[in-house]
């Protein structure tokens, strides 16, 4: 039962995904466009929200996100961004679903660290995932442009 629900979560949030490849950025991709970059992003997210489920509270750290990560792989290669070759960066402490009450300090779940050709990949809090242009991010982040 637990992996049909984690199965039908799965194509749900398939179905949400925004992402860079073809058209204009923050369009919605089709079910069949789940790229390697898009789904190593996810993977993260789903670790959390599992760790979040299963402990009744959120990570605070990557050691109480580790036993999640463990079935996409080797959880320190998870962490790494496919697409920039960095660590993720993670909101600690936030329940997925319950974005922070400053959203400009961090509106991301988790985020590419530089991303790649001016645009980094994103997952918000209701693990949707996002391209993003530098522009865009620094606007979404309070800055100016």
């Amino acid at each position: 039962m637990t992996q049909l629900v984690r199965a039908g979560g799965v194509c749900c949030l398939a179905v949400l995904i925004v992402g860079c490849s073809g058209g204009e950025v923050g369009k919605p991709l089709a079910p069949d466009e789940l790229t390697p970059e898009v789904e190593a992003i996810l993977h993260v997210g789903q670790a959390y929200r599992d760790a979040y489920t299963a402990r009744k509270k959120p990570p605070a750290s990557s050691k109480d996100l580790r036993p999640y990560l463990a079935k996409f792989g080797d959880p320190d290669k998870v962490l790494v961004s496919p697409n920039d070759g960095q660590p993720y960066e993670i909101t600690w402490g936030v329940a997925p679903g319950h974005p922070p009450k400053n959203m400009k300090t961090s509106p991301f779940l988790v985020s590419e660290k530089s991303g790649k050709g001016g645009k980094r990949y994103v997952l918000d809090f209701q693990l949707k995932v996002r391209c993003l242009t530098e522009e865009k991010l620094e606007k979404l982040r309070g800055g100016t442009q």
